[in-house]
């Protein structure tokens, strides 16, 4: 009977199956050995214990101003730039599943696109 479903294995191969741990920045054992575990472990207390501090001290400074009604007329650019950013974006992706790549769709710019892409689809809110 065939099983339906993915193993961890053929996911693994979409996550990095083109990624060449050879080359320098690309992780590898060399990158992994970089820094020792216990000044990992400092590293990422002192980053969660620093943006909760921030976070926060944000929701306790910011206010949201008073709403005021202004009629919003699209005269079409922001669907124009959303339907160029989704396509473009959505070549990165196949080119990302193509070349087993995905882990990449992770970096920092990659994940401010679909930020900005949802902004230009979402309808304006208060």
């Amino acid at each position: 009977m065939p099983s339906y479903g993915y193993s961890p294995d053929v996911i693994k191969d979409w996550l990095i199956g083109g990624v060449d741990f050879d080359l320098a920045g690309n992780g590898g054992p060399t990158c992994t050995d970089f820094t020792a575990n216990p000044r990992r472990l400092i590293e990422f207390v002192f980053g969660i214990v620093f943006a909760s501090g921030l976070i926060a001290w944000a929701y306790k400074n910011c206010s949201l101003p008073e709403y005021r009604h202004a009629p919003r007329r699209d005269r079409g650019g922001r669907k124009t730039l959303l339907a160029i950013v989704s396509l473009v974006f959505g070549m990165e992706v196949a080119y990302k599943f193509a070349t087993k790549t995905v882990i990449f769709l992770l970096n920092p710019c990659h994940v401010i696109t679909a930020i900005q892409i949802y902004l230009l689809a979402a309808t304006p809110s208060r």
